[in-house]
């Protein structure tokens, strides 16, 4: 007859446990961005994952929305949309150009193309705070656009923004 080895309960556990440690185990992945060489590359064999660079933006003002710029004395606005900038005012013609996108950098972005005619359109963003001398509406933005030889300043927001405060600034009740 041949001894019988009694294994303690408690022993068996550890003895599990450890066993599942094992190297021939397979472990979870670290949590982490994944490893790269000291040239930025992932090691050989590894594609790295998508990176989604945060939409330009200045103070805060995401500038791949609509945005909408403004301004008194003479009277004028600019709407700032995907595919078409549009410049309108009192005693102007309406003018239309492409949005050729965005060049942003620290507090400053600017959009530069042309209307139908060849006029040059450039129009600069600065962080505000701006105030339109009309109401009581701080603005994020400082505007300043040029048409041909023509220097507009204003101040501008996302739509979003306009649409959702009242001239004094406070959000919009219901």
């Amino acid at each position: 007859m041949r001894p019988f080895l009694m294994v303690p309960p408690l022993a068996l556990a550890l003895s599990l446990g450890l066993a599942a440690c094992s190297p021939e185990t397979p472990t979870q992945e670290p949590e982490g961005p994944p490893a790269m060489t000291p040239g930025g590359q992932p090691p050989a064999g590894e594609e790295p994952g998508p990176v989604t660079p945060p939409p330009p933006s200045v103070n805060g003002v995401n500038l791949t929305t609509d945005i909408n710029l403004l301004g008194t004395e003479p009277f004028w606005a600019v709407e700032i949309r995907r595919d078409q900038i549009k410049l309108t005012g009192v005693d102007r013609p309406e003018v239309t150009a492409p949005n050729r996108g965005v060049d942003a950098g620290g507090d400053r972005a600017t959009w530069t193309t042309e209307a139908a005619d060849g006029t040059p359109l450039v129009i600069n963003v600065t962080e505000g705070p701006c105030s339109d001398g009309m109401s009581d509406r701080q603005y994020p933005l400082t505007a300043e656009v040029r048409f041909g030889q023509e220097t507009l300043r204003g101040c501008g927001a996302t739509t979003a923004f306009i649409l959702g405060t009242d001239e004094q600034g406070r959000p919009r009740q219901g």
